[in-house]
């Protein structure tokens, strides 16, 4: 029986056709993975820009710890306001 490559003298899935553009799929792998790395990335930039906990808040509520700890640091509330606030951010 004779193959593909054989009638068309060596063109086409062959001896010759097939052999010869073996890189077309290693672009091909290629491209696939650098597709996924992107979206990975892409992905990835995005949860640590605007944070993840279920409600989309938790940027907001890092921020608001930042300045409950600032304020009481500098003295401006004491332990007591500062433990209750911090509860409420908190939860």
């Amino acid at each position: 029986m004779m193959g593909w490559g054989n009638m068309m003298n060596g063109y086409g899935w062959g001896y010759n056709g097939a052999g010869s553009y073996w890189w077309m799929g290693l672009i091909g792998m290629a491209l696939h993975f650098v597709f996924w790395i992107a979206i990975i990335a892409i992905v990835w930039s995005l949860v640590k820009r605007y944070g993840f906990n279920g409600s989309g808040s938790y940027s907001n509520s890092n921020k608001a710890l930042e300045i409950l700890s600032e304020r009481f640091a500098k003295g401006e509330i004491d332990l007591e306001e500062y433990t209750h606030r911090k509860e409420n951010l908190l939860h």
